[in-house]
């Protein structure tokens, strides 16, 4: 991946971590594996690097969880999402609902360019649909405030 400098941190971060999701969903890598690897890459300097960590460890250790959260608003059998989407749905749904902070429009923003980025072509419309029905569930004071 090349970095563009016009990403901010957080952006960055979250690219590095989809794709860590994703070898993690194929491969099976262990976190602690994931984690060097990743610092290794040219682009860890200039990543949220907390937000890397925090969001693996916390993915890794609470999948079944944060799949059980967008699950119900599926259109298909889970087993046919492909890898890319449910790392990107874990990452918004743990977004959603670990860090009250990040704004529910940033996250499914975020989410939505990732599955651009590295999705399959149209997935984004489906992330975008799915993370907005997590976020009608899991944000609702926030929803309807503003």
């Amino acid at each position: 991946m090349k970095v563009n400098p016009a990403l901010s941190h957080r952006t960055l971060a979250r690219q590095l971590l989809i794709q860590a999701l994703y070898q993690h969903e194929l491969a099976g890598t262990p976190r602690t594996q994931l984690e060097q690897e990743f610092a290794a890459r040219p682009e860890w300097p200039k990543i949220d690097q907390g937000l890397f960590r925090t969001a693996l460890g916390y993915i890794l250790a609470h999948r079944d969880e944060l799949d059980a959260v967008y699950q119900p608003y599926l259109d298909r059998a889970f087993s046919l999402i492909d890898p890319v989407e449910r790392g990107i749905l874990r990452l918004g749904v743990y977004e959603l609902t670990q860090t009250p902070a990040v704004p529910y429009k940033t996250v499914i923003d975020e989410a939505v360019e990732l599955a651009k980025d590295f999705g399959a072509e149209e997935s984004y419309k489906y992330v975008n649909a799915v993370l907005d029905k997590v976020s009608r569930a899991v944000r609702q004071i926030e929803r309807s405030a503003g």
